[in-house]
């Protein structure tokens, strides 16, 4: 009989401690709403509505966090592809600029020969062709090919520079260079080992010997620093294209 009442007792002792608790949680709940009114003026249904937005602010804050470390992700590919990018564009200007010299289209100094050639003034005899005193295309054709076979990187005639597709024509008592008319005196202008050069157009019995022999003034001058001008022709080619391999 004794147990039972002391188990009533502990329960209704254990039943005031909750609601005491539960009075003292109201009570301070009551007192931090009274504090945040008057101090914030804010209801506390709009301390909650301002929670659930904070919320939202963090997981917004979140996002965008996890998006700029995936924007600077793009940016450093985008920065290194840049810097590939300008590495291949500088290698192809390079390459264009090879090209361009040797194709003929730059200018180029260097050491080399200067070839000067004239008309011959020896009087014509009677009955004699008045062509064996005056130069020709091939005159200077041979000369240049002599320069070719022997080193020589750029030749200009006149200041017309010779490209793959430059013919020294004649017409009528002039000659043709590139889409230029030129006529006596004609002015080689070699780039290459001017030693070479020199030896190879003076050489004993060689065609410069020959147009001395009959009368025709012609000189050979080394040049330590020489420069020749870039083709400035056009550059239309009617039938040729690029080359490509088959099955590709």
């Amino acid at each position: 009989m004794r147990t039972t009442e002391n188990t009533r007792l502990v329960r209704r002792a254990m039943l005031a401690a909750v609601l005491g608790l539960v009075a003292f949680l109201a009570v301070t709940q009551l007192r931090t709403e009274l504090l945040i009114r008057r101090q914030l003026r804010i209801p506390s249904q709009r301390l909650e509505e301002l929670a659930f937005t904070l919320r939202q602010q963090d997981r917004r804050a979140d996002a965008l966090e996890r998006q700029v470390v995936d924007l600077r992700a793009q940016v450093q590919q985008f920065e290194q592809a840049a810097a590939e990018g300008q590495t291949r564009l500088a290698a192809l200007r390079a390459e264009l600029q090879s090209l361009r010299v040797h194709a003929g289209l730059t200018a180029l100094t260097g050491p080399g020969v200067v070839i000067r050639l004239e008309d011959s003034p020896r009087p014509l005899r009677p009955g004699e062709n008045p062509n064996e005193v005056i130069l020709h295309n091939y005159d200077v054709a041979t000369i240049v090919n002599q320069l070719w076979a022997a080193g020589a990187e750029a030749v200009a005639i006149n200041g017309q520079r010779m490209i793959a597709t430059t013919a020294i024509r004649s017409v009528a008592t002039t000659m043709m260079v590139n889409t230029k008319r030129i006529s006596p005196p004609i002015t080689i202008e070699a780039i290459g080992d001017p030693d070479r050069l020199a030896a190879a157009v003076l050489e004993r019995g060689g065609y410069l010997g020959l147009l001395r022999a009959f009368s025709f003034p012609a000189t050979v001058t080394r040049v330590a620093d020489l420069t020749i001008p870039p083709y400035r022709g056009p550059l239309q080619f009617k039938y040729l294209q690029p080359w490509v391999p088959p099955g590709r």
